[in-house]
Parts: structure tokens; sequence; C-alpha cells
């Protein structure tokens, strides 16, 4: 598999080096992509992890994260490209996760996450401060 994909990612940074900088980002990140699914199949085959048990657990998060990066290209080329560098990242990175969350959570009910965020949150901030934000620090 590494030979495969070492040549389709080198075949995707040739393909944009005509575009400068910016084709070479894009290209790899479409490369990326393609990618991703035949690689986590593969490397789940030891474990007969194939691609129908791949596409529940990975789509809905897919879908929520092209959906806010849709969004906030949108955003950023159309509307935020006057503001400051750090207004227009704080008002990106705002609505991006709010889309994320729409989405994963609101159209495909995926709450584990969250708790799984919660439960992390609750490990790593103080006992005091996991109490004003509700977490329980209880295992």
């Amino acid at each position: 598999w590494g030979i495969v994909s070492c040549f389709l990612q080198v075949a995707a940074v040739l393909c944009g080096l005509p575009f400068g900088a910016i084709g070479v980002a894009i290209s790899y990140g479409i490369c990326t992509y393609i990618l991703f699914v035949p690689a986590i199949v593969y490397a789940g085959q030891p474990l007969h992890i194939g691609i129908r048990e791949l596409i529940p657990a990975i789509g809905p998060p897919l879908i929520g994260a092209l959906l806010a990066e849709a969004v906030g290209f949108t955003l950023q080329i159309y509307y935020l490209s006057d503001l400051p560098s750090f207004q227009r990242m704080t008002a990106l990175v705002v609505v991006c996760v709010v889309v994320y969350m729409l989405v994963t959570i609101g159209m495909f009910r995926m709450t584990k996450p969250i708790k799984v965020a919660k439960r992390l949150l609750s490990d790593f901030l103080p006992s005091k401060l996991s109490r004003v934000f509700g977490l329980s620090a209880a295992h």
C-alpha cells in the first residue's frame, strides 16, 4: 500500500505544480481525501474491518467536515475578505464548529464524540474548572 500511496501522492504534487503552491495544496488535499478510505480498509483487513463497517463510522463526521469546509470557504471568499485576519479566523472557527455540530448532532444524532470530549475535558481540567463547566470528574 505504501508504494501505491507514494506514487499517487507524488502524482498529485506533480499535477498541482503548474498552478503553484495553491495548486499543490489542492491536489494533495484531494489525493488525501481519495486515499483515506482505501487506506483504512487496507489497514483494517487483519481486524475484518471493511467498507460496510467504515462508512457508518466515518460518514457523518466526514459530511459534517466537508460542509463546514464549504461554508467556511464561502464565507471567507465572499463575506469576510475585508476583515483583519484574526477576526476572520475567529469568525470562521466559530461558524465551522457550529456547522459541524449542526450536521453531526442535528442531522445524524451523533452524540458520542461530545461525550468523549466532555470526558477528556474533565480529565484534563482542574476539578474546580470542571465543576464550573458542569463536567464531572468521577470515573
